[in-house]
């Protein structure tokens, strides 16, 4: 028998939550603020950070960074104590219902699979917790503390993780194309610098130092 395909619905007649966007400025910023207001149980942030003028030579710590900034020690703002990563950790799942640092707006710790000019911190919480999300983005943004034992460890981390990585044929794959697609772009771009090849070179001669 033929295989036959089913018909294809009405896009108009999937339901949708009504969406109210806009865009406004906030006292104290310097930079637009885009609220999108969606009538569910949840908040959803995002802070972008443009990284078109960072120097070529501070890329390829875009790895370490988006690793760290949710595991290290952290200054909180309120009351100007310092906080143990482990503790942060702890915090971070108790507070939030998701939180992620990465190169781009989405894709992995090696690849960007969009704008992958900005850094992106992308929180969730519950509604009633707006306040904590707002100023757990504010102390990590502005209070993190890179100490030299948590960049090593998670340096030693990260070199584990892409011998892993290298034993998988669709990342290695990627990681060749990418090299193919922007190799004429190296020093100034991400996709290369958070790249599997350039990140194990980096992160050894980093941890010889």
């Amino acid at each position: 028998h033929a295989l036959t395909y089913p018909p294809v619905p009405n896009a108009a007649t999937i339901p949708m939550f009504p969406c109210d966007v806009s865009m406004c400025r906030v006292s104290g910023l310097d930079f637009p603020v885009q609220f999108v207001h969606i009538n569910t149980s949840f908040v959803h942030a995002r802070v972008c950070v443009d990284l078109r003028a960072l120097p070529s030579h501070l890329r390829p710590y875009l790895c370490l960074l988006q690793e760290l900034i949710l595991e290290t020690d952290v200054r909180i703002a309120t009351t100007g104590t310092v906080l143990p990563y482990n503790e942060v950790v702890k915090r971070l799942n108790e507070d939030l219902v998701h939180c992620e640092c990465q190169v781009g707006l989405s894709g992995s710790t090696y690849t960007s699979s969009f704008a992958s000019d900005t850094l992106s911190m992308y929180f969730v919480a519950e509604t009633r917790k707006l306040d904590l999300l707002i100023q757990w983005l504010c102390d990590l943004l502005c209070g993190a503390v890179f100490t030299p034992a948590r960049v090593k460890n998670m340096g030693i981390k990260l070199i584990r993780d892409i011998s892993d990585q290298k034993q998988e044929e669709g990342d290695v794959a990627l990681a060749v194309s990418t090299l193919l697609a922007y190799g004429s772009q190296k020093p100034n771009n991400n996709e290369i610098a958070i790249g599997l090849f350039t990140q194990e070179s980096f992160l050894k001669q980093l941890l010889s130092d």
